[in-house]
């Protein structure tokens, strides 16, 4: 499949209103490649660092998820498994660390050192309910009114990896109403686990949510600290077992050995997130 194929598919929103933060910010929505020969509605996959989405060149640091080749390959086993990918750029603040203002509801935990990052971190964070708001109603309600989407909550899913995997899960509980399954790929729960567990103590779902989690054996956020490929472990197994024993939550949870907190890696563990949550 051809670059310019699914170019020709791409429809790209420039400066879509970000009115919680009075801001603008690039969504990439790719859609199906049965859907300009049909009238055919499609469930939607919303997708955080839309930026590395698609293409390498487009992503931050050079390598992209290419999520586009593991839909196709599901496609060509079943051509009716298609899915509208709605790919949202991070905040390019703080030279793109603005992410990590968006993607957490708290600030960074000052007690977790981390000797090899600027200590500007610890500043971040607190934005995570004013981004969760703008995906599961300004985002989704432009895409649900401008595209074929099909709009039962059963069809709608939220992913992303790291701190994209944190903020996935905290908007499909937040908005257990709007979204049915999450992919949490590789989690970043260490930027504040503590109060992410508070907060997840008192959720209470009263619709079911398929939750699909992992984490690699060899991811790291932080090379100056030799245990941080343990930390991302714990942490996950941590959450998934809390997750496991909450009403109205379907986990499916799955450490990688040997896997790296890289692209390439959330994207070979593409189909066993599609096989449990659509």
């Amino acid at each position: 499949m051809s670059a310019l194929d699914i170019e020709s598919r791409l429809v790209t929103l420039d400066n879509f209103p970000f009115p919680g933060l009075n801001t603008t910010r690039r969504i990439r929505v790719l859609l199906p490649r049965s859907y300009q020969q049909s009238d055919a509605h499609y469930p939607v996959i919303y997708f955080h660092d839309g930026q590395n989405a698609f293409f390498d060149k487009d992503a931050k640091y050079g390598t992209s998820w290419r999520i586009q080749d593991e839909l196709e390959r599901i496609y060509q086993a079943d051509p009716t498994r298609e899915w509208i990918v709605v790919a949202i750029d991070n905040s390019p603040t703080h030279d793109f660390n603005g992410r990590f203002n968006e993607y957490s509801p708290w600030k960074m935990d000052s007690d977790f050192k981390l000797p090899g990052r600027d200590a500007g971190i610890y500043e971040l964070g607190g934005l995570g309910e004013l981004y969760a708001e703008f995906v599961a109603n300004d985002v989704r309600l432009y895409i649900d009114s401008e595209f074929r989407s099909l709009t039962a909550r059963e069809n709608r899913i939220v992913m992303g990896s790291s701190m994209g995997g944190l903020i996935s899960a905290f908007i499909a509980m937040r908005y257990n109403a709007v979204f049915g399954s999450a992919g949490v790929f590789s989690p970043a729960f260490w930027f504040n686990k503590s109060k992410f567990l508070t907060w997840l103590s008192g959720v209470q779902l009263n619709l079911p949510l398929r939750l699909y989690m992992d984490v690699g054996t060899n991811e790291t956020s932080d090379e100056s600290r030799d245990d941080f490929n343990q930390i991302y472990v714990d942490d996950a197994k941590q959450v998934a077992e809390v997750m496991t024993q909450m009403d109205n939550v379907c986990v499916r949870f799955e450490v990688c050995e040997d896997a790296i907190h890289n692209e390439r890696d959330w994207q070979k563990r593409v189909p066993s997130f599609i096989q449990h949550c659509s």
